[in-house]
Protein backbone atom coordinates (compact mmCIF):
# COMPACT_ATOMS: atom_id res chain seq x y z
CA UNK A 1 0.00 0.00 0.00
CA UNK A 2 2.84 2.38 0.88
CA UNK A 3 4.55 1.59 -2.42
CA UNK A 4 1.32 2.22 -4.32
CA UNK A 5 0.78 5.55 -2.57
CA UNK A 6 4.35 6.63 -3.35
CA UNK A 7 3.90 5.83 -7.04
CA UNK A 8 0.58 7.64 -7.14
CA UNK A 9 2.03 10.71 -5.42
CA UNK A 10 4.97 10.81 -7.83
CA UNK A 11 2.60 10.55 -10.79
CA UNK A 12 0.48 13.37 -9.42
CA UNK A 13 3.54 15.59 -9.03
CA UNK A 14 4.60 14.88 -12.60
CA UNK A 15 1.14 15.76 -13.85
CA UNK A 16 1.21 19.00 -11.83
CA UNK A 17 4.61 20.00 -13.19
CA UNK A 18 3.51 19.21 -16.75
CA UNK A 19 0.39 21.31 -16.25
CA UNK A 20 2.44 24.29 -15.06
CA UNK A 21 4.78 24.06 -18.02
CA UNK A 22 1.93 23.64 -20.48
CA UNK A 23 -0.05 26.48 -18.89
CA UNK A 24 2.88 28.91 -19.16
CA UNK A 25 2.11 29.47 -22.83
CA UNK A 26 -0.74 31.82 -23.64
CA UNK A 27 -2.44 32.27 -26.95
CA UNK A 28 -1.78 35.67 -28.51
CA UNK A 29 -3.54 37.18 -31.49
CA UNK A 30 -1.38 37.82 -34.58
CA UNK A 31 -1.98 40.80 -36.86
CA UNK A 32 -4.49 39.92 -39.56
CA UNK A 33 -3.66 41.59 -42.91
CA UNK A 34 -6.08 42.78 -45.58
CA UNK A 35 -4.81 42.45 -49.16
CA UNK A 36 -1.15 42.32 -48.04
CA UNK A 37 -1.63 45.37 -45.78
CA UNK A 38 -1.07 45.11 -42.03
CA UNK A 39 -2.37 47.73 -39.62
CA UNK A 40 -0.46 48.85 -36.51
CA UNK A 41 -1.59 51.14 -33.69
CA UNK A 42 0.04 54.21 -32.16
CA UNK A 43 -1.04 55.46 -28.73
CA UNK A 44 -0.37 59.05 -27.66
CA UNK A 45 -0.35 59.35 -23.87
CA UNK A 46 -0.73 62.70 -22.13
CA UNK A 47 0.49 63.69 -18.67
CA UNK A 48 -2.54 65.93 -18.14
CA UNK A 49 -5.91 66.15 -19.85
CA UNK A 50 -9.18 68.01 -19.65
CA UNK A 51 -11.80 67.57 -22.36
CA UNK A 52 -12.75 71.26 -22.51
CA UNK A 53 -9.26 72.77 -22.14
CA UNK A 54 -6.57 70.54 -23.60
CA UNK A 55 -5.26 71.39 -27.07
CA UNK A 56 -2.48 69.29 -28.65
CA UNK A 57 -0.37 70.13 -31.73
CA UNK A 58 -0.88 68.07 -34.89
CA UNK A 59 1.82 65.47 -34.27
CA UNK A 60 2.94 63.09 -37.04
CA UNK A 61 5.13 60.02 -36.49
CA UNK A 62 7.03 58.20 -39.24
CA UNK A 63 8.65 54.76 -39.30
CA UNK A 64 11.51 52.95 -41.01
CA UNK A 65 11.12 49.33 -42.12
CA UNK A 66 14.38 47.43 -42.62
CA UNK A 67 15.56 43.86 -43.20
CA UNK A 68 15.80 41.73 -40.10
CA UNK A 69 18.26 38.91 -39.35
CA UNK A 70 17.70 35.58 -41.09
CA UNK A 71 17.71 32.34 -39.09
CA UNK A 72 18.29 29.28 -41.29
CA UNK A 73 18.26 26.95 -38.27
CA UNK A 74 14.72 27.85 -37.31
CA UNK A 75 11.89 25.48 -38.25
CA UNK A 76 10.44 26.72 -40.48
CA UNK A 77 13.41 28.87 -41.61
CA UNK A 78 13.27 32.62 -41.20
CA UNK A 79 14.33 34.83 -44.09
CA UNK A 80 15.60 38.41 -43.96
CA UNK A 81 12.69 40.56 -45.05
CA UNK A 82 13.02 42.68 -48.18
CA UNK A 83 11.81 46.23 -47.44
CA UNK A 84 12.02 47.32 -51.08
CA UNK A 85 8.52 48.02 -52.37
CA UNK A 86 6.93 48.14 -48.89
CA UNK A 87 4.97 51.35 -48.19
CA UNK A 88 4.77 52.56 -44.58
CA UNK A 89 2.20 55.25 -43.82
CA UNK A 90 2.51 57.83 -41.04
CA UNK A 91 0.79 57.75 -37.67
CA UNK A 92 -0.95 61.09 -38.13
CA UNK A 93 -2.64 62.84 -35.21
CA UNK A 94 -3.68 65.89 -37.22
CA UNK A 95 -7.13 66.88 -36.01
CA UNK A 96 -7.22 63.97 -33.59
CA UNK A 97 -10.04 64.16 -31.02
CA UNK A 98 -8.22 63.48 -27.77
CA UNK A 99 -10.42 61.74 -25.25
CA UNK A 100 -8.32 60.80 -22.22
CA UNK A 101 -4.91 60.85 -20.58
CA UNK A 102 -4.06 57.23 -21.38
CA UNK A 103 -5.75 56.20 -24.63
CA UNK A 104 -5.52 58.23 -27.83
CA UNK A 105 -5.13 55.86 -30.76
CA UNK A 106 -4.30 56.32 -34.42
CA UNK A 107 -3.48 53.58 -36.93
CA UNK A 108 -0.72 53.36 -39.52
CA UNK A 109 -0.16 50.67 -42.13
CA UNK A 110 2.53 48.72 -43.95
CA UNK A 111 1.61 47.65 -47.47
CA UNK A 112 3.59 44.66 -48.77
CA UNK A 113 1.82 44.52 -52.13
CA UNK A 114 4.89 45.86 -53.91
CA UNK A 115 7.35 43.46 -52.24
CA UNK A 116 8.74 40.50 -54.19
CA UNK A 117 8.79 37.33 -52.07
CA UNK A 118 10.95 34.48 -53.44
CA UNK A 119 9.06 31.70 -51.66
CA UNK A 120 6.58 31.05 -48.86
CA UNK A 121 7.89 31.36 -45.32
CA UNK A 122 8.53 33.75 -42.45
CA UNK A 123 10.18 37.06 -43.37
CA UNK A 124 11.76 39.04 -40.54
CA UNK A 125 11.89 42.84 -40.53
CA UNK A 126 12.78 45.56 -38.04
CA UNK A 127 10.55 48.57 -37.42
CA UNK A 128 11.79 51.76 -35.76
CA UNK A 129 10.16 55.10 -35.07
CA UNK A 130 11.98 58.07 -36.57
CA UNK A 131 13.03 60.74 -34.07
CA UNK A 132 12.50 64.49 -34.28
CA UNK A 133 9.63 64.41 -36.75
CA UNK A 134 7.77 67.19 -34.93
CA UNK A 135 10.45 69.86 -34.55
CA UNK A 136 8.19 72.38 -36.28
CA UNK A 137 5.86 72.28 -33.29
CA UNK A 138 8.62 73.58 -30.99
CA UNK A 139 7.77 71.17 -28.18
CA UNK A 140 10.30 68.38 -28.75
CA UNK A 141 11.52 68.62 -25.13
CA UNK A 142 8.06 67.58 -23.94
CA UNK A 143 7.61 64.77 -26.45
CA UNK A 144 8.97 61.27 -25.82
CA UNK A 145 9.63 59.15 -28.90
CA UNK A 146 9.71 55.36 -28.85
CA UNK A 147 13.36 54.38 -29.36
CA UNK A 148 12.77 50.62 -29.43
CA UNK A 149 13.78 48.59 -32.47
CA UNK A 150 10.87 46.21 -32.92
CA UNK A 151 10.92 42.89 -34.74
CA UNK A 152 8.18 42.25 -37.27
CA UNK A 153 7.70 38.67 -38.51
CA UNK A 154 5.64 38.50 -41.69
CA UNK A 155 4.09 35.18 -42.67
CA UNK A 156 3.84 34.55 -46.42
CA UNK A 157 1.96 31.71 -48.13
CA UNK A 158 0.88 30.73 -51.66
CA UNK A 159 -2.03 32.77 -52.94
CA UNK A 160 -3.34 29.98 -55.17
CA UNK A 161 -2.58 31.94 -58.35
CA UNK A 162 1.12 31.31 -58.64
CA UNK A 163 2.08 34.15 -56.35
CA UNK A 164 2.45 34.83 -52.66
CA UNK A 165 0.47 36.75 -50.10
CA UNK A 166 0.92 37.99 -46.52
CA UNK A 167 -1.38 35.97 -44.29
CA UNK A 168 -0.27 37.19 -40.85
CA UNK A 169 2.30 39.17 -38.88
CA UNK A 170 3.62 39.43 -35.32
CA UNK A 171 5.21 42.58 -33.81
CA UNK A 172 7.37 42.17 -30.72
CA UNK A 173 10.31 43.53 -28.77
CA UNK A 174 12.92 40.75 -28.86
CA UNK A 175 15.15 42.52 -26.32
CA UNK A 176 12.47 42.72 -23.62
CA UNK A 177 11.19 39.93 -21.40
CA UNK A 178 7.57 38.99 -21.88
CA UNK A 179 5.13 36.12 -21.76
CA UNK A 180 5.33 32.94 -23.79
CA UNK A 181 2.94 33.13 -26.73
CA UNK A 182 1.66 30.50 -29.10
CA UNK A 183 0.60 32.13 -32.34
CA UNK A 184 -1.76 30.03 -34.46
CA UNK A 185 -1.77 30.80 -38.17
CA UNK A 186 -3.95 28.77 -40.51
CA UNK A 187 -3.97 25.87 -38.08
CA UNK A 188 -0.21 25.87 -37.45
CA UNK A 189 1.20 26.87 -34.05
CA UNK A 190 4.29 29.07 -33.84
CA UNK A 191 6.00 29.55 -30.50
CA UNK A 192 7.20 32.94 -29.24
CA UNK A 193 8.93 32.21 -25.95
CA UNK A 194 9.69 34.92 -23.41
CA UNK A 195 9.29 37.91 -25.72
CA UNK A 196 7.24 41.10 -25.35
CA UNK A 197 4.54 40.97 -27.99
CA UNK A 198 3.39 44.48 -28.93
CA UNK A 199 -0.16 45.61 -29.59
CA UNK A 200 0.48 49.36 -29.65
CA UNK A 201 3.51 51.67 -29.95
CA UNK A 202 3.30 54.40 -27.33
CA UNK A 203 4.48 57.99 -26.99
CA UNK A 204 4.17 60.51 -24.16
CA UNK A 205 3.48 64.25 -24.42
CA UNK A 206 4.09 66.00 -21.08
CA UNK A 207 1.80 68.99 -20.62
CA UNK A 208 0.92 70.97 -17.51
CA UNK A 209 -1.06 74.05 -16.45
CA UNK A 210 -0.20 77.44 -14.97
CA UNK A 211 -2.74 78.82 -12.49
CA UNK A 212 -2.74 82.40 -11.16
CA UNK A 213 -5.01 83.16 -8.20
CA UNK A 214 -5.76 86.57 -6.62
CA UNK A 215 -6.31 87.05 -2.87
CA UNK A 216 -7.25 90.39 -1.21
CA UNK A 217 -6.93 90.68 2.58
CA UNK A 218 -6.86 93.33 5.30
CA UNK A 219 -9.33 95.57 7.13
CA UNK A 220 -8.42 98.52 4.93
CA UNK A 221 -8.59 96.66 1.59
CA UNK A 222 -11.04 97.27 -1.22
CA UNK A 223 -12.48 93.77 -1.67
CA UNK A 224 -14.11 94.74 -4.99
CA UNK A 225 -10.93 95.98 -6.61
CA UNK A 226 -9.72 94.25 -9.80
CA UNK A 227 -6.04 93.58 -10.35
CA UNK A 228 -4.31 93.16 -13.72
CA UNK A 229 -1.43 90.77 -14.44
CA UNK A 230 1.03 90.82 -17.33
CA UNK A 231 1.78 87.25 -18.46
CA UNK A 232 4.43 86.02 -20.89
CA UNK A 233 4.85 82.35 -21.82
CA UNK A 234 7.71 81.16 -24.04
CA UNK A 235 8.48 77.67 -25.29
CA UNK A 236 4.85 76.93 -26.08
CA UNK A 237 3.57 75.12 -29.18
CA UNK A 238 4.34 77.21 -32.27
CA UNK A 239 1.37 78.74 -34.10
CA UNK A 240 -1.12 76.86 -31.95
CA UNK A 241 -4.19 78.25 -30.18
CA UNK A 242 -4.71 76.70 -26.74
CA UNK A 243 -7.22 77.50 -24.02
CA UNK A 244 -7.18 79.28 -20.70
CA UNK A 245 -9.84 79.85 -18.04
CA UNK A 246 -10.01 83.45 -16.81
CA UNK A 247 -12.47 84.17 -14.01
CA UNK A 248 -14.66 81.28 -15.16
CA UNK A 249 -14.57 82.08 -18.90
CA UNK A 250 -12.68 80.14 -21.57
CA UNK A 251 -10.23 82.48 -23.31
CA UNK A 252 -8.07 81.40 -26.29
CA UNK A 253 -4.29 81.71 -26.02
CA UNK A 254 -2.63 82.19 -29.42
CA UNK A 255 1.05 81.23 -29.48
CA UNK A 256 3.00 82.90 -32.27
CA UNK A 257 5.43 81.31 -34.73
CA UNK A 258 8.12 81.37 -32.04
CA UNK A 259 5.94 79.67 -29.45
CA UNK A 260 5.43 82.86 -27.41
CA UNK A 261 2.28 84.38 -25.95
CA UNK A 262 2.06 87.72 -24.15
CA UNK A 263 -1.12 89.16 -22.68
CA UNK A 264 -2.94 90.38 -19.60
CA UNK A 265 -5.55 88.92 -17.27
CA UNK A 266 -7.68 90.83 -14.78
CA UNK A 267 -8.80 89.14 -11.58
CA UNK A 268 -10.82 90.01 -8.49
CA UNK A 269 -10.67 88.50 -5.04
CA UNK A 270 -10.55 84.66 -5.16
CA UNK A 271 -10.67 84.61 -8.97
CA UNK A 272 -8.08 82.75 -11.02
CA UNK A 273 -6.66 82.36 -14.51
CA UNK A 274 -5.54 78.91 -15.62
CA UNK A 275 -3.41 78.27 -18.72
CA UNK A 276 -3.65 74.71 -20.04
CA UNK A 277 -1.63 72.53 -22.45
CA UNK A 278 1.74 74.07 -21.60
CA UNK A 279 4.54 71.71 -22.69
CA UNK A 280 7.22 70.63 -20.27
CA UNK A 281 10.08 73.14 -20.50
CA UNK A 282 7.94 76.19 -21.24
CA UNK A 283 8.85 79.31 -19.23
CA UNK A 284 6.40 81.79 -17.70
CA UNK A 285 6.74 85.29 -16.22
CA UNK A 286 3.82 86.79 -14.27
CA UNK A 287 3.81 90.40 -13.00
CA UNK A 288 1.05 92.21 -11.14
CA UNK A 289 0.39 95.82 -12.11
CA UNK A 290 0.65 97.85 -8.86
CA UNK A 291 0.45 101.66 -8.97
CA UNK A 292 2.37 103.90 -6.56
CA UNK A 293 -0.87 104.59 -4.67
CA UNK A 294 -1.63 100.88 -4.35
CA UNK A 295 1.94 100.13 -3.31
CA UNK A 296 1.63 102.62 -0.44
CA UNK A 297 -1.49 100.89 0.86
CA UNK A 298 -1.07 97.20 -0.06
CA UNK A 299 1.69 94.76 0.75
CA UNK A 300 2.03 92.25 -2.12
CA UNK A 301 3.32 88.71 -1.68
CA UNK A 302 3.06 85.40 -3.55
CA UNK A 303 3.49 81.66 -3.17
CA UNK A 304 4.25 79.00 -5.78
CA UNK A 305 2.63 75.60 -5.25
CA UNK A 306 1.80 76.54 -1.65
CA UNK A 307 5.47 77.07 -0.82
CA UNK A 308 7.11 79.77 1.29
CA UNK A 309 5.58 83.22 0.90
CA UNK A 310 7.79 85.81 -0.80
CA UNK A 311 7.37 89.58 -0.95
CA UNK A 312 7.05 90.99 -4.46
CA UNK A 313 4.79 91.62 -7.42
CA UNK A 314 6.50 89.43 -10.03
CA UNK A 315 7.44 85.79 -10.61
CA UNK A 316 10.05 85.61 -13.37
CA UNK A 317 11.38 82.76 -15.52
CA UNK A 318 9.24 80.05 -13.95
CA UNK A 319 10.02 76.76 -15.74
CA UNK A 320 6.99 74.56 -16.31
CA UNK A 321 8.35 71.17 -15.21
CA UNK A 322 5.07 70.41 -13.44
CA UNK A 323 1.76 72.19 -12.96
CA UNK A 324 2.36 75.53 -11.24
CA UNK A 325 -0.12 77.31 -8.95
CA UNK A 326 0.80 80.92 -8.10
CA UNK A 327 -1.23 82.82 -5.47
CA UNK A 328 -0.78 86.61 -5.29
CA UNK A 329 -1.99 88.26 -2.08
CA UNK A 330 -2.55 92.02 -1.66
CA UNK A 331 -2.91 92.91 2.02
CA UNK A 332 -4.02 96.30 3.36
CA UNK A 333 -4.00 96.07 7.15
CA UNK A 334 -3.81 99.45 8.97
CA UNK A 335 -2.36 100.32 12.40
CA UNK A 336 -5.08 101.14 14.96
CA UNK A 337 -5.20 104.62 16.64
CA UNK A 338 -5.07 102.90 20.07
CA UNK A 339 -1.53 101.90 19.43
CA UNK A 340 -0.52 105.46 18.64
CA UNK A 341 -2.11 106.76 21.86
CA UNK A 342 -0.32 104.21 24.02
CA UNK A 343 2.98 105.16 22.43
CA UNK A 344 2.69 108.96 22.66
CA UNK A 345 -0.09 109.52 25.23
CA UNK A 346 2.11 110.16 28.34
CA UNK A 347 4.10 112.83 26.54
CA UNK A 348 0.91 114.52 25.37
CA UNK A 349 -0.41 114.60 28.94
CA UNK A 350 2.78 116.31 30.19
CA UNK A 351 2.44 118.98 27.50
CA UNK A 352 -1.24 119.56 28.36
CA UNK A 353 -0.44 119.79 32.10
CA UNK A 354 2.30 122.33 31.44
CA UNK A 355 -0.10 124.46 29.41
CA UNK A 356 -2.77 124.33 32.15
CA UNK A 357 -0.27 125.29 34.88
CA UNK A 358 1.02 128.14 32.76
CA UNK A 359 -2.51 129.52 32.32
CA UNK A 360 -3.25 129.24 36.04
CA UNK A 361 0.04 130.98 36.97
CA UNK A 362 -0.57 133.81 34.53
CA UNK A 363 -4.12 134.38 35.80
CA UNK A 364 -2.97 134.36 39.44
CA UNK A 365 -0.22 136.87 38.78
CA UNK A 366 -2.62 139.16 36.95
CA UNK A 367 -5.02 138.97 39.85
CA UNK A 368 -2.29 139.99 42.29
CA UNK A 369 -1.32 142.99 40.17
CA UNK A 370 -4.92 144.16 40.00
CA UNK A 371 -5.20 144.11 43.78
CA UNK A 372 -2.16 146.34 44.18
Amino acid sequence: MKKFLSIALAALMLVSVFSLVSGAATTGEPIAPASNVITLTKNMKLSNFDATKTVIPDFVFTYTLAAGTADATAIPPIYAGNPTGAVVTDADFTGHAYSSTANNLENFTIDFSGVTFARPGIYRYTLTENAATNTASGVESALTYDTTTYTLDVYVENNGSGGYQVVSAVLYNASATGADNTITINGTDYEYANVAKIDTIENLYEIFHLKITKRITGNNADMNKKWTFDVTITGGPKSVVTNSIVAGTIVPVSFDANGTWTGTVTLGNNEFAEFWSLPKGAVATVSEQVSATDAALYKTSYTVNAGTSATGTSVSDLTISESKDIVFTNDASSITPTGLFLSYGPYALIVVAAIVLSVVFIKKRKHSVDEV
